[in-house]
């Protein structure tokens, strides 16, 4: 494993770059590279990002790669210094909270307003996503469950009958998301994670609203009541609290 300082000197090219799709924003294209990196810990805290070697990785100019630079730093994932460069953030305890209440606020909401308007389709989507869900368990599949475990909040967030929100919430919660794969990686947590998916499904299949948002704050709070074993697993991933 790669020690705390030789993250200073980890640069861009140890990754393979993305093909851009000349139709849709540049800088957008690199801030989803980017953020997805950081967030899969690929790109690792106190990792350089100099904006020439990104121009050179994405075969890009400066300007799309200065946007998206921007963004990450508002975003908390990157830090810019006017003399040093920027660098990959270490995840803030304290950003990291404040982020979790956003989102708990908001997704309790939007459960709330999708049992209101359930069918038998939506249901059937949750039913799909919990199946693929055991398969990529049974295959230790970790990044295939990451992206199972976004689309089923997205499949309830869609069914609230709110456009948008669950995508305005995915800048709030890009440490989060941080700390969540931190956990699948360091923790045996996906069969719980699964059953807490599961005690959802069925609360939203029976049109039970207190049970599902019980069962949502339970599972959308675990991150936080399993925080300091995942900071004791991985402390080079976390900032130092005063």
């Amino acid at each position: 494993m790669t020690t705390a300082n030789q993250r200073e000197e980890l640069t861009i090219p140890d990754l393979e770059p993305p093909r851009l799709d000349n139709g849709s924003s540049i800088s957008q294209q690199i801030y989803d590279y980017l953020s997805s990196n950081v967030i899969e810990g690929k790109l690792l805290p106190r990792t350089a990002l100099s904006e020439n070697k990104l121009c050179e990785f994405f075969s890009v100019s400066r300007q799309p790669v200065r946007e998206a630079l921007l963004r990450l730093s508002a975003a908390g994932l990157v830090a810019v210094y006017s003399q040093r460069g920027s660098f990959v953030r270490p995840i803030s305890l304290s950003g990291l909270k404040r982020a979790q209440l956003i989102r708990e606020s908001v997704e309790i909401e939007l459960l709330r307003l999708a049992i209101t308007h359930r069918t038998p389709e939506f249901v059937a989507k949750l039913r799909a996503e919990l199946s693929l869900q055991k398969t990529y368990q049974e295959h230790l599949q970790i990044e295939q469950f990451y992206h199972s475990d976004e689309n089923f909040h997205r499949i309830i967030s869609d069914q609230s009958g709110v456009s948008g929100v669950f995508d305005a919430l995915k800048d709030i919660k890009l440490n989060l998301d941080r700390v969540r794969h931190l956990e699948l990686v360091t923790h045996e947590s996906i069969g719980i994670l699964i059953e807490q998916h599961e005690s959802i499904f069925k609360a939203i299949r029976d049109g039970d609203r207190r049970r599902a948002e019980r069962a949502m704050r339970n599972h959308l709070r675990r991150v936080l009541s399993e925080l300091d074993s995942i900071v004791a697993a991985a402390p080079e991933f976390f900032e130092k609290e005063p």
